[in-house]
Parts: structure tokens; C-alpha cells; sequence
């Protein structure tokens, strides 16, 4: 569970979901599809969450969608889930935009199952999949399970 910031700035605490097929975001009642997100950004620096305080909204652990006409403003637990978060759109974003077979790439099977059929440019990509990133599973019961994610791209250079 995430805070999401409405335009007047108060926060709802929201389930937040990722279709990696569609790229489709939902929260509540509420959706959007990560094509149709220009940039995302860490801290605050939408007009949203510049309003609050930092006790309001912790800058570490906020990160925006930024679309044509308004902006999905977040706030994760802590910062790493932030950064998991984060790193995970741009990848989907890349494979989505791309259209590229994930199932083709050099990356780990639980990476694999965490996106499927997403711009950044390919080093914004390879510098993703380098790091060793923390992802949030969650299994069938919708209990969320930490996997720590490394890509060897040696093995897929054949």
C-alpha cells in the first residue's frame, strides 16, 4: 500500500497494482496506462507535492507519473520500496515502448514473470538492469514478497 496525493494535496492510503501486460497502473478506482506517462520522477516535484511539508510528504519516498494533463503523485513506505518501484516502471516503460520479447532478454525468471510484453533510451535500460534492484511480488494470496533481482548479461552474449 502506497499514499496517493489528490490535486488538493490530502493523501489516501491506495493499493497500487501493475498490469506488466498492459502496463496498466491501478489504484482503487483509479487507473492509467504507463504509455501515457512522459517522465517519472523522485521527491517532490509536481506542484501536488510541492504544497506539503515535509512531514506531509516525505521526500525520499516520493515519486511521480508525470502525464499530459496531470500527474499520479505516490508515496511508498520506505525508500527503497520507492526506488523498486521506480526502477520497475522505467524497465516495463522500456518494454512496453519497445514492444521487446522480455522472455528473450538475459534476466533473471522472476524479473521475467514481473513484466511481460516497454521510453528510455538502451544504456537508460542496460544501467535498470545492472543494479541489483528489490522488487515487490505478490503471491496469490496478495501477500507481498520481497526478490532481490540481478541480471547477468554475459550469459544471454552468446
Amino acid at each position: 500500500k502506497m499514499y496517493k496525493f489528490t490535486r488538493s494535496s490530502s493523501k489516501h492510503k491506495k493499493k497500487v497494482s501493475v498490469d506488466p501486460n498492459s502496463g496498466v497502473i491501478s489504484w482503487g478506482n483509479g487507473s492509467l496506462n504507463l504509455k501515457h506517462v512522459i517522465s517519472i520522477h523522485t521527491g517532490k516535484k509536481t506542484k501536488v507535492l510541492q504544497k506539503l511539508n515535509d512531514k506531509q510528504a516525505k521526500p525520499n519516498k516520493c515519486f511521480s507519473l508525470v502525464l499530459p494533463r496531470y500527474t499520479l503523485d505516490l508515496q511508498c513506505e520506505n525508500e527503497e520500496t520507492m526506488k523498486a518501484w521506480v526502477k520497475g516502471l522505467q524497465a516495463l516503460k522500456i518494454v512496453l515502448a519497445n514492444k521487446l520479447d522480455v522472455m528473450s532478454l538475459p534476466i533473471s525468471e522472476d524479473l521475467k514473470k514481473q513484466f511481460a510484453d516497454s521510453y528510455v533510451d538502451e544504456d537508460e535500460l542496460l544501467k535498470v538492469l545492472d543494479e541489483k534492484t528489490e522488487f515487490i511480488k505478490h503471491g496469490r494470496n496478495g501477500k507481498p514478497h520481497s526478490r532481490e533481482v540481478t541480471v547477468d548479461r554475459k550469459k544471454g552474449n552468446n
